[in-house]
């Protein structure tokens, strides 16, 4: 097979180095409690994966999805793969970036911010 295929390589330590971190992480699924759980996790340390295979930031990456999570409509699944790494651009996670860096206190303020949620 090495023979046939000239850009093949005779070993692989990459898939052995990226399967070493979900062995790892095996131990961590075990005490999801529940499968579900347990499958939340899993997708998540997937996308975390696949970002830094990427060579995306995950911390951006995530930004990026839960700022935009909400806009998708039940169902489709178009959009939901427009927002997987690689095919979405993380413009909005630097103008955000941007704008905490910019951001003052208030002046006069003494007491902590509460977040109450929002009010419709």
């Amino acid at each position: 097979m090495f023979l046939d295929y000239y850009c093949a390589n005779g070993n692989n330590n990459r898939v052995e180095q990226m399967i070493h971190k979900w062995i790892i992480d095996y131990n961590n699924f075990l005490f999801c409690i529940t499968t579900t759980g347990a499958d939340i996790s899993a997708f998540f340390f997937s996308l975390i994966t696949s970002c830094r295979n990427l060579g995306i930031n995950p911390t951006d990456y995530l930004a990026h999805l839960f700022l935009n999570c909400n806009r998708i409509k039940n169902g489709d699944k178009e959009a939901w793969r427009a927002l997987l790494p690689g095919k979405c651009k993380l413009d909005d996670v630097i103008e955000l970036r941007k704008r905490i860096a910019e951001a003052k206190p208030l002046e006069g303020r003494t007491g902590p911010f509460v977040l109450r949620g929002c009010n419709n």
